[in-house]
């Protein structure tokens, strides 16, 4: 990855993901629109057992064993549309986990809107979900708006994975 001088403006730290959007911004290449959304990359998968659903042409793992999500491949989220504020289900991993005898996991989810002002993101609690050769966490998630929007998932108060997501509608042009 490059390096950038960019400055920070007044009133952020280095360390907060405003920031830190605004460095990844001002290096060439890190991002082709104004949101510089994560995609998925090679991901070893499971050591264990099974995960749900595996890879598909429209989302893909992202993470470690430690903690994964399944995420869309061009980082793009949609959710059921925006007449039902982008809601859908949102899938989670971890090696070890087991949706029988941990229905309720510790996995808390946060989400900020970074390129403007929303209001609070709906998050149901977490739940197992589980078939034969898988186990998975499962978040409802509800965006109250479109935007750029960075989630953190943290389980058990020490796994954390952050990734950011566009949240919106696709124009007619893409898939």
């Amino acid at each position: 990855m490059g390096t950038t001088n960019a400055k920070v403006p007044a009133g952020l730290t280095r360390r907060t993901p405003a920031a830190l959007l605004y460095i990844l911004l001002a290096i060439p290449g890190v991002a082709d629109s104004n949101c510089p959304v994560t995609l998925p990359e090679h991901w070893p998968g499971p050591s264990e057992q099974g995960v749900l659903g595996g890879e598909s042409h429209t989302h893909a793992w992202y993470g470690s064993r430690k903690l994964a999500a399944l995420i869309p491949v061009d980082g793009i989220w949609t959710g059921t549309g925006a007449e039902n504020n982008f809601a859908d289900k949102f899938w989670w991993y971890r090696d070890g986990f087991d949706a029988r005898t941990e229905t309720k996991p510790d996995l808390v989810i946060s989400g900020l809107l970074l390129d403007g002002v929303a209001q609070p993101i709906h998050i149901d609690r977490a739940t197992a979900g589980f078939g034969t050769g898988w186990h998975a966490m499962l978040v409802g998630i509800g965006f109250p708006s479109p935007g750029c929007w960075e989630l953190r998932g943290t389980y058990n108060g020490a796994e954390e994975l952050v990734l950011v997501l566009d949240v919106g509608v696709r124009t007619a042009a893409e898939p």
